[in-house]
């Protein structure tokens, strides 16, 4: 019988991983793809580091690809005001760490000119949004570090870009998460040591903790609620914080310009009583408001249709009070069994001696009729 020769290459004193002799892959063997893309460990694929030169070889202006350095560290800038600095880059203006501090360094340290130059630019927004980093962090969970087969679930990203927000969030999260632990237990599983996965095993006791947590938990959660029982809700408004008062804004937005057209119809020209409506203008931004856009909405009419509805309800509630005070002295007048001055509903018009009807224009609305002068008799 003759056996084939098996060529084993060993690389530092390791069998590689080759393909087998009859064509078929061993188990632990992998494409190229995942050779290609996979995050290496061990000292087969460390970089191997040119000795260092001296500075008077050093020739910097000649290295074709020279890095940009974006910031540098400084004592003459305070960590309190540095941390108010960048705070303001992110909450206003819509900065990270690295831009606000590259800013500033491009503004040699002068917190100053580099807080009002922010405004004069608009940041790189965050490529990752909240739906691609939920579907990385899932992806991790099915395929640990291999970003290779993560980057089939986000097509639009790159590899060093899913690498870089990997270690990123590791960073920046408060506590280990699911994400941890099954990439630690691959790790293990892919190391041969001959291990359990980590993922699979626990610590002994585990399940007596968290029975101990949730009897604690329940303690609390009856503690709390024997204490709300016993405040009650007496005397707790007291305590409450009030609401903010409105900040005021030169800005119109369209709420704010509609709500203004619709107090104007109210109020007219009560610049007061608008801005008191509004809550975050001044009288001083309605007289201006009323000024600019006088023309656009019209406002002039809807002044006028504010004095007429105005007018009208004077109207009715002065006839109202003049008939109100003629009942009263009929009344009193039937007490004292005397006759009314005035002559009854009925009668519509006044007639004078000769004949002319003086009330019925005033009834109507306009000024009394004039009874016309007669020319003497000859």
């Amino acid at each position: 019988m003759v056996l084939a020769e098996r060529s084993n290459d060993v690389r530092n004193g390791k069998r590689s991983r080759g393909p087998s002799p009859n064509g078929h892959g061993s188990p632990d063997s992998s494409s190229d793809e995942e050779n290609a893309e996979k995050i290496r460990v061990g000292r087969d694929y460390q970089a191997v580091c040119p000795e260092l030169e001296p500075v008077e070889a050093r020739r910097p202006d000649l290295i074709s690809d020279r890095a940009l350095l974006v910031w540098s560290p400084t004592t003459e800038i305070a960590d309190i005001k540095l941390d108010e600095y960048i705070t303001t880059a992110k909450e206003k203006y819509g900065y990270n760490g690295e831009q606000a501090l590259g800013m500033l360094f491009w503004h040699k340290h002068d917190l100053n000119r580099a807080s009002l130059d922010l405004a004069n630019f608009t940041p790189f927004p965050d490529e990752w949004t909240v739906e691609d980093k939920v579907l990385f962090e899932q992806a991790f969970q099915f395929h640990g570090k291999s970003f290779h087969r993560i980057r089939q679930m986000l097509p639009d990203k790159s590899i060093a870009s899913l690498v870089k927000y990997y270690y990123s969030w590791k960073k920046t999260r408060a506590r280990t998460s699911l994400m941890d632990v099954v990439g630690e237990g691959r790790n293990a599983a892919s190391s041969g040591s001959g291990k359990k996965e980590s993922g699979t095993t626990s610590e002994p006791g585990g399940s007596d903790k968290e029975s101990d947590n949730d009897e604690k938990v329940q303690q609390n959660k009856q503690q709390l609620s024997a204490m709300k029982r016993k405040v009650g809700d007496t005397g707790v408004e007291d305590y409450r914080p009030g609401e903010p008062p409105a900040k005021i804004n030169s800005r119109w937005t369209n709420d704010e310009l509609l709500m203004a057209v619709t107090a104007v119809r109210k109020y007219g020209r009560d610049f007061q009583a608008i801005a008191e409506t509004l809550g975050t203008k001044t009288e001083a931004h309605v007289r201006s408001f009323f000024i600019s856009y006088r023309r656009r909405y019209n406002l002039d009419a809807v002044v006028r249709e504010h004095e007429a509805e105005r007018g009208n309800t004077h109207h009715i509630q002065a006839g109202t009070t003049s008939t109100e005070s003629a009942d009263t002295a009929d009344s009193s007048n039937a007490k004292n069994g005397t006759a009314s001055p005035t002559t009854s509903k009925d009668e519509k018009t006044e007639v004078d001696s000769e004949g002319v009807a003086l009330g019925a224009s005033a009834e109507q609305g306009g000024p009394p009729t004039t009874p016309p002068k007669h020319k003497p008799s000859k």
